[in-house]
C-alpha cells in the first residue's frame, strides 16, 4: 500500500482497490492497516476515503473501550484503582469524557494519580473548568489524598488553556506554601 502513493495516477487505482480489499477482509480495524490506508488516503488527496477509515479505526477503538470495561467488571477489577485510573484514561482518551467521569465517580478509591488523570482528561477534551471544578476537589482533600506536582501542572494547564491567570497564581502559591 505504501508504495501505491508513490506512482500516481496509477497509485490512487491501485490503492483505492487496496483499501477496498482491507475493508472486505476487516482488516482496515487493525490499526497498523488502519493508520497506513489514512496516509495513503492522505497522499492520494482522498482526504474522504481517509476520514472514513479513521471512522471506523475510532468506532473499534471505542467498542474495544468498552469491551474492556466489561471485561474488568466481570473479573471484579473494576474496585482496583490502578484499573479504574487506566479505564478513566482510556475512556477519555477516546473522547468519551462522560464515561470516563462516570467510571472516576464510581471509584471507591482514588490517588493523585486518578485525579490528575480525570483532571488532563479534561483538558485534553477541552473541558477546562470541569478540570479546575475537579482540581477544587482534590485539593480540599476530599479523597484524604492531597495533590501531586503532576496534579498542579495539571491544573496550571487548565488555567493556562482557560487564560485563568488569578486561578493559575492561587495554584502556584498553594504549591510555594507546601513546599515550605
Amino acid at each position: 500500500m505504501r508504495a501505491t502513493t508513490k506512482v500516481a495516477p496509477l497509485g490512487e487505482e491501485l490503492g483505492e482497490r487496496d483499501g477496498c480489499l482491507a475493508a472486505k477482509c476487516g482488516w482496515d480495524s487493525n490499526l497498523f492497516v488502519a493508520n497506513t490506508l489514512i496516509g495513503m488516503y492522505s497522499k492520494c488527496g482522498c482526504v474522504a476515503e481517509a476520514c472514513a477509515v479513521f471512522s471506523r479505526l475510532t468506532l473499534c477503538l471505542g467498542t474495544l473501550s468498552c469491551s474492556l470495561h466489561s471485561l474488568a467488571m466481570e473479573l471484579g477489577f473494576v474496585s482496583d484503582v490502578y484499573v479504574g485510573s487506566t479505564l478513566v484514561d482510556m475512556y477519555a482518551s477516546c473522547g468519551r469524557l462522560d464515561r470516563a467521569r462516570e467510571v472516576f465517580e464510581k471509584m471507591r478509591q482514588r490517588d493523585a494519580v486518578s485525579w490528575t488523570t480525570m483532571i488532563q482528561g479534561c483538558i485534553d477534551n477541552e473541558e477546562g473548568e470541569m478540570a479546575l471544578q475537579l482540581f477544587r476537589r482534590v485539593s480540599s482533600c476530599e479523597d484524604g489524598v492531597l495533590p501531586d506536582g503532576s496534579t498542579y501542572v495539571a491544573a496550571l494547564t487548565a488555567c493556562a488553556g482557560l487564560a485563568a491567570r488569578e486561578v493559575g497564581f492561587q495554584c502556584a502559591r498553594m504549591r510555594i506554601r507546601e513546599s515550605w
